[in-house]
């Protein structure tokens, strides 16, 4: 026959309410003896405590969302490229920004959202305008932009490295450079 050894209440089971009892064998090795879930007391309570924090956890984890905020690129500008210029007044600056959002109880992911406004001017065809910060930029991604009164869309392209060049239309390539301008936002999905 075990003998029943009383072990004192330790703070986790004060929470729960309930004593725990430890059992021994004749040579002094503890045992557990097999038990259906509903022959133990207070189990609900437990029970309910660990279905709170998953749900909770849950919760956190399909509203969690990391956002940088919107960080200027502008002294990254080639020299001579003048950034920020066009609406001054009420416009936006050079910038880029990263929001992420993670959803997925059993398996997390996320959707990474990528955004970049561009207020730049004076540039030439297949110029390098700027560079990004590393590692902002996983893949190659490449935009067309407004470029003034008359004027074919500027492609930007922003490449993996970080690169921003542009590339203007044929039609358009005999123009000043000061007359070369891009005011826009675009955004994507890694």
């Amino acid at each position: 026959m075990a003998d029943e050894i009383i072990t004192p209440l330790a703070n986790d089971d004060e929470y729960l309410g309930m004593e725990v009892k430890q059992l021994e064998d004749e040579e002094g090795n503890d045992f557990y003896p097999k038990t259906h879930i509903k022959a133990v007391e207070g189990i609900e309570r437990y029970d309910d405590g660990i279905i709170g924090v998953t749900n909770d956890l849950i919760d956190l984890a399909n509203t969690m969302i990391f956002d940088t905020g919107w960080k200027d690129y502008s002294n990254n500008v080639a020299p001579g490229v003048q950034p920020n210029g066009l609406y001054a007044s009420d416009g936006f600056h050079c910038g880029i920004r990263q929001v992420l959002h993670y959803y997925g109880a059993q398996e997390v992911q996320y959707v990474n959202k990528k955004m970049i406004r561009v207020n730049l001017r004076n540039f030439t065809n297949g110029q390098k305008i700027a560079q990004l910060p590393t590692g902002f930029m996983n893949t190659t991604q490449v935009f067309y932009s407004r470029s003034g009164s008359g004027k074919q869309p500027i492609m930007v392209e922003i490449r993996a490295n970080g690169d921003m060049n542009v590339y203007i239309d044929k039609a358009d390539q005999s123009g000043s450079a000061s007359s070369n301008w891009i005011y826009a936002q675009f955004e994507w999905t890694e």
